[in-house]
C-alpha cells in the first residue's frame, strides 16, 4: 500500500514512504525495490552513501539471520523481525 512500502537493505527493513519525496531519482525508481532485498541495487548506485544516516529513522526491523552456508535469494520475500537495535 502507499502507507506501507518497505524494502530490506543489508538485512535491515525500512518503510520508504516518508523518503519518496526526497529521493533524487524520484519515487518511481524506488518502486522496483519494494518488498525485496534492495542491497545490491543500493550498492550499485549508492555505494558511497550512508544509507542509515539518510533513512535510519525509517527502520522497521531486521530480516532473520541466515545460518552460515545458507543463502537467501535476492528478492525473496521473508518475514521481518520488528524492533531491535541496529547493532544486535
Amino acid at each position: 500500500t502507499v502507507e506501507d512500502c518497505w524494502c530490506a537493505i543489508h538485512g535491515i527493513v525500512y518503510n520508504l514512504v516518508p523518503y519518496f519525496e526526497y529521493h533524487p531519482g524520484g519515487a518511481a525508481i524506488l518502486r522496483g525495490s519494494l518488498g525485496k532485498d534492495a542491497s545490491e541495487t543500493v550498492m550499485q548506485y549508492h555505494r558511497w552513501v550512508n544509507i542509515y544516516g539518510i533513512i535510519g529513522a525509517l527502520q522497521l526491523g531486521h530480516l532473520p539471520r541466515q545460518d552460515e552456508g545458507e543463502e537467501q535469494g535476492a528478492g525473496e520475500n521473508t518475514e521481518c523481525e520488528v524492533g531491535g537495535d541496529v547493532d544486535d
